[in-house]
This record gives C-alpha cells, sequence and structure tokens, in this order.
C-alpha cells in the first residue's frame, strides 16, 4: 500500500478498517503501519459518529472482537472514540469472582466467548460494566465493591451508542440489558425488551 501514513490521510476511517480487518483475519498489524495507525489516530474523531459506529460494530460482531478491543485500546483508539471503554482498564475486582483481572479483562473475557453475536448483544457485552468505575467503593479491608454499577451504567450507555447515532431501539434495548444484566444477565434481558 506504499507509505501508511500517507494512505491513513487519504481516508481516516482506514485507520478504523485496519484494527477491523487485523481482528477479523487475526493478522498483526505491521510495525511502521502500526506507528501510523497511532500518530493519526485522533483523526478519526473527525469522521461521521455513524461511520465510526458502523465500524465499531463490525468489529465487535466479527471474529476475534476481543482482538479488536485490544488493538483499539493498544493503537490509542479506545482512549479517542470510547473513552468510557477505555476507563475499565485498571479497575481491579474481586479476585474471587472475577480471576481474569481488571473490569478491561473481564470484558474482554466475555467478548472471547461470543460466537456470532447480534449488534445489540456485542455493545451490550462492551457496555455492562461501564458504570464500574463511578460506582467503585473499597471496604475496610480494601477490597473492591460495586454497588448499582448497572444502574450507573444505564445513562453511560445511552450516552455512548447515542454519540454513535445508532437507532432508539437499538439505544433502548442495550441500555436494558446493562441496566438489568445483574438480576437476569445479559442474554435474558435483551430478550425482555
Amino acid at each position: 500500500v506504499g507509505d501508511p501514513e500517507r494512505r491513513f490521510r487519504e481516508d481516516y476511517l482506514r485507520i478504523l478498517r485496519a484494527v477491523r480487518f487485523a481482528a477479523r483475519l487475526n493478522f498483526r498489524i505491521e510495525p511502521e503501519t502500526f506507528a501510523a495507525l497511532r500518530r493519526l489516530a485522533p483523526l478519526t474523531a473527525q469522521l461521521a459518529r455513524e461511520r465510526i459506529g458502523e465500524e465499531l460494530t463490525r468489529m465487535f460482531t466479527g471474529r476475534h472482537p476481543e482482538t479488536a478491543l485490544r488493538l483499539l485500546r493498544d493503537s490509542g483508539l479506545l482512549a479517542i472514540l470510547l473513552p468510557e471503554v477505555a476507563r475499565l482498564s485498571g479497575v481491579d475486582q474481586p479476585e474471587y469472582y472475577h480471576p481474569e483481572g481488571d473490569v478491561f479483562e473481564h470484558t474482554c473475557a466475555m467478548l472471547r466467548h461470543m460466537v456470532a453475536p447480534s449488534p445489540e448483544l456485542a455493545w451490550s457485552v462492551i457496555l455492562h460494566d461501564i458504570g464500574k468505575p463511578a460506582a467503585l467503593t473499597r471496604d475496610d479491608a480494601g477490597r473492591p465493591h460495586f454497588y448499582n454499577h448497572e444502574h450507573l451504567g444505564e445513562p453511560i450507555a445511552r450516552e455512548v451508542l447515542n454519540r454513535m447515532r445508532f437507532s432508539n431501539d437499538r439505544v433502548d434495548r442495550v441500555a436494558h440489558a446493562v441496566a438489568n444484566h445483574m438480576p437476569v444477565g445479559i442474554v435474558d434481558a435483551l430478550e425482555m425488551v
């Protein structure tokens, strides 16, 4: 493709597509191309929100959505496009319930287990614990707790999805799943809408 920075500057959407294709095909992005992608990541904020939402949905409903989320984080794109999700990194959880690690790692683990998800399911998984950073408290022993994180997460999920210009139906279904994933689970909450 020649000079990767030049190709990305011709069409900023190519930055997101590089991540999507690398994840879908389980490829490693060539180092010079990845360096250009990282340098130019801020330019993606100039893309139409609908286009961003469409590309992210394709990543999260395609093969290897966990890889896509990790590439988004490692490239700096996640902090630009989904800062609420980027803030999940480093939010520790009780090891007894979440031996996989922090909230970001938990989200990646859930993505790893999805098989051909609908857009609503994929976004519900991505956003189900989005309220945990705001809900974080610690007991006297220093253990983290996230009381009512699902209710704090619902308006955050709505904000993220509306920013991507998704349909009201998708926003309502995903927000409902986020708000109700604790008592009934994500899949059951989606089916209730």
